[in-house]
């Protein structure tokens, strides 16, 4: 290992097995050793950065009390590349992951911070993911973008208003990107609202035998996989259209325009978690909008969903300001976190309430305020409030977005640049 790694990185490595062992072996209230194998692992992907290489390893303290056992959890990834963002004298590395290692457990968010590391993290599996079964199916001819998890269901007469302007602004927003072949991302959304449609298909068919279909991962999946899942389920006519699908995803010219489209919004996403680190380097208020939902001095549970929210809130809102090419589709995905039942409930949809409140005050659209009450979403108000609010236009929102961050974290949004 030390000839491989180097002598630094073999150092690190050993200090995070000894420190997973110690963590494993702990008692299950022991978070002094939880936070020594975050420390180590952090120490262990400096050690990776520095020598140039193309790893990077992430670690969770998972603990079981129904056992009486703690589970340790080391994912491993390959970096697929990596930049580094100024803002106000601070200085953020970002990198660009995708996993290698098996482990029968995913990532649910886009990206990711810690306290203790350095670096703001993108996670390319889980932009895949969401690119082919929620936000690219749009780009076909009339179609409306997906927003529901497949668990969910189908979408309320209320938000498939959203859906289908959602899918309108997704279209007008890639068109409008240098360099993009229009007609191949034609091709590329029809093939993938087509496939989405089969898998909803499948998925219906079995939810009648209590099973469930997952949808791809990503733009290439083995077929044969789902032809031995489904067997029985899946008709022979079915399975040929989606290998023929399949084949049309690979063609040169859609391969080259879902990368680029990828890398376009892997660098709004990236520019999120870059502000999560920024606040970590540097305080930032609670603003009183929290209150509404988790009031102030209520025990450690409520403080530390109050910091969740405010930590979403800022790097949301701050996402929106800075996106220049993708604005109302990123407004989108932020309001599916009000849109979709199974998102309801998470920090990130506290945010995107007080996000689309807050847009709605600046831009004086009326009849939005409350989002959330009496126990839920006020769907008719949240429909309005992205008829208005897209209505205005990308720069227009992303300025308004840019006010409304010095509105609730009380000074000006720093600017956000690239170091070459």
């Amino acid at each position: 290992v030390k000839s491989a790694l180097g002598e630094r990185a073999a150092t690190e490595l050993a200090g995070v097995v000894k420190a997973a062992t110690d963590a494993a072996h702990a008692d299950l209230d022991d978070d002094t050793k939880a936070d020594l194998l975050e420390i180590a692992t952090a120490r262990l992907d400096n050690a990776l950065i520095t020598a140039r290489l193309p790893y990077f390893v992430d670690s969770s303290v998972i603990t079981d009390r129904t056992r009486s056992k703690r589970l340790i959890l080391l994912y491993e990834f390959t970096i697929d590349s990596s930049n580094l963002h100024s803002s106000n004298g601070a200085r953020v590395r970002a990198v660009r992951l995708r996993r290698v290692d098996k482990l029968n457990w995913s990532h649910t968010l886009l990206g990711f911070v810690k306290p203790r590391r350095l670096q703001a993290i993108v996670l390319l599996d889980q932009i895949d993911e969401l690119l082919v079964n929620h936000v690219l199916p749009a780009l076909a001819d009339g179609a409306g973008m997906p927003l529901l998890t497949m668990e969910a269901g189908s979408v309320s007469m209320e938000a498939a208003g959203i859906s289908e302007r959602a899918g309108e602004h997704t279209r007008e927003e890639v068109a409008t990107l240098p360099n993009l072949d229009v007609e191949a991302a034609k091709a590329l959304g029809e093939s993938l609202r087509l496939r989405r449609a089969l898998f909803d298909h499948w998925d219906a068919k079995l939810k009648s035998l209590g099973a469930a279909v997952r949808l791809p991962h990503g733009i290439a999946f083995d077929v044969a996989i789902v032809k031995r899942d489904l067997k029985g389920i899946a008709e022979p006519n079915e399975l040929a259209d989606l290998e023929t699908l399949q084949t049309r995803l690979t063609a040169p010219e859609v391969t080259k325009v879902y990368e680029r489209l990828r890398d376009a919004f892997a660098d709004s996403v990236e520019r999120h978690e870059v502000q999560h680190r920024l606040d970590q380097k540097t305080y930032i208020r609670f603003p009183k909008e929290l209150d509404a939902f988790v009031k102030p001095d209520q025990g450690p549970a409520s403080d530390a969903a109050r910091e969740k929210i405010r930590a979403e809130l800022s790097a949301y809102v701050a996402q929106l300001a800075r996106d220049d090419r993708l604005a109302r589709t990123t407004f989108t995905l932020i309001a599916r976190y009000l849109v979709d039942p199974k998102l309801r409930g998470a920090a990130e949809s506290y945010a995107a309430a007080i996000l689309i409140e807050e847009l709605a005050r600046e831009l004086g659209v009326t009849g939005v305020a409350p989002l959330i009450h009496d126990g839920g979403v006020d769907e008719a108000r949240l429909v309005r409030a992205h008829e208005h609010l897209t209505r205005v236009g990308p720069q227009r929102l992303s300025g308004a977005a840019r006010i409304v961050w010095g509105r609730l974290f009380g000074r000006d949004l720093a600017p956000l640049e690239l170091v070459p």
